[in-house]
């Protein structure tokens, strides 16, 4: 038997208005041991509300969708629930997205044509970067 209490599970929400890139995203986290998905939002403003109640460690958050973009979903959370990472994604190059991401308070930007592994890369590194900011340094 094995003892995977060392290895904490990161508790995932996506965002995205797209059925069917929301489901094969699911697909790729869940075979990864390391991460569970929590729960789906099709628009910002369920994003919202689903944080509020379930406190995710982080949401992959599209940048355009319905009802409230994931621009101002992402400031809202990041307001109201700082721990939670938000990587934001998106089908779109446009430089100005990703300032505009930052600004928002997302951890990073990917995009969706980025292969899984890519994808999956990401939400590591995103999760890794609010880890080391909660952590205190060992003395040197």
């Amino acid at each position: 038997m094995t003892d995977h209490t060392s290895v904490p599970v990161a508790r995932i929400i996506i965002a995205d208005d797209h059925y069917l890139f929301r489901s094969a995203l699911v697909d790729v986290l869940m075979n990864q041991s390391t991460f569970e998905v929590i729960a789906e939002a099709t628009n910002g403003q369920e994003a919202l509300q689903l944080c509020r109640r379930l406190k995710p460690d982080l949401v992959v958050m599209d940048v355009r969708m319905p009802k409230m973009d994931g621009l101002q979903a992402t400031r809202q959370i990041k307001r109201e629930l700082p721990h939670t990472v938000v990587l934001m994604m998106t089908a779109s190059e446009v430089p100005g997205h990703l300032a505009q991401a930052l600004k928002a308070g997302a951890a990073g930007y990917v995009l969706k044509s980025a292969p899984p592994q890519q994808i999956v890369g990401a939400i590591r590194r995103a999760l890794e970067g609010r880890l080391r900011s909660t952590k205190r340094s060992p003395r040197s």
